[in-house]
């Protein structure tokens, strides 16, 4: 099967995204000790980016920061 489109036509736009981002890290858990040394874990964080992902002297046209949520589980095991 061939992809339905031509790989020679694809362009680099790395210029054009801005390789520095400024953001803030908001981050809950919890953890649960049983037995010795046995843990369970979790925890839900937010991620926001304040920068523009697209530098706007190659690209006025593109708006927007990074952003996402992360839900960790976990066993931890402790060694002493």
């Amino acid at each position: 099967m061939e992809p339905d489109f031509e790989l020679d036509n694809i362009e680099d736009a790395s210029y054009s995204i801005n390789k520095f981002d400024f953001g803030a890290l908001l981050e809950i858990g919890a953890s649960y000790k049983f037995g010795e040394k046995y843990y369970l874990f979790s925890s839900l964080a937010y991620k926001q980016g304040f920068t523009q992902i697209a530098n706007s002297d190659n690209t006025p046209k593109i708006e927007g920061t990074n952003y996402g949520f992360s839900l960790s589980l976990g066993f931890k095991y402790s060694l002493n």
